[in-house]
């Protein structure tokens, strides 16, 4: 059927991930635009699975009623609480970008290969909860080299000025120079001769 989406294309892209295959995320882009199938409805159904996930890291209970409950438990496994996020928010700026893009298939490309690229570093998932890394110790800065000194020492300095500017000889014309502006009134301003 024309632009009905399956499930299954929003798990080999989920699977595709967990490997980092990016050639599988591109080849079921081209799958999709094969069979003729929306894109929008593909990222929407995309987004849809990725809530799912959130709601069984966040909610378990909550997900136990998903018909793809087990799917989506073993996603929620394997996946970190950040990529999921990070995943649906990608998807749903991807759905609203398919208007921006060349074309459809060329916006959902991007949207996987975006999935892709930003990835949290930190994808291994353990059962435990997250580790928060120790501070660190703040570092003493660093020390000022020589040419720096110089530099700054260079600017403190007063300023010495290579011309000297003089006054004009008594009587000598003003040639270059605006007379004296004087205040005439309240508001306005006049010059005087």
């Amino acid at each position: 059927m024309l632009g009905a989406v399956d499930r299954e294309h929003a798990y080999r892209i989920a699977d595709a991930l967990l490997a980092h295959d990016g050639p599988a995320l591109l080849a079921e882009s081209r799958s999709l635009a094969a069979r003729g199938l929306a894109f929008a409805t593909a990222l929407d159904e995309l987004a849809s699975l990725f809530h799912r996930i959130a709601v069984a890291q966040v909610v378990p209970e909550a997900a136990a009623h998903f018909e793809d409950a087990a799917k989506i438990a073993d996603y929620a496994r394997q996946f970190t609480a950040e990529s999921v996020q990070l995943a649906y928010q990608i998807c749903a700026q991807g759905r609203a970008d398919l208007a921006l893009a060349p074309d459809e298939e060329t916006g959902f490309a991007m949207t996987l290969l975006r999935l892709l690229a930003f990835e949290p570093a930190t994808s291994d998932r353990t059962d435990g909860p997250p580790e928060v890394a120790a501070p660190s110790a703040p570092r003493p800065a660093p020390r000022a080299t020589r040419a720096e000194e110089s530099n700054v020492a260079a600017l403190r300095a007063p300023a010495v000025h290579s011309a000297r500017v003089t006054a004009a000889p008594a009587g000598a014309p003003a040639i270059g120079r605006c007379p004296p502006i004087r205040r005439t009134g309240r508001h306005s301003l006049r010059r005087s001769s």
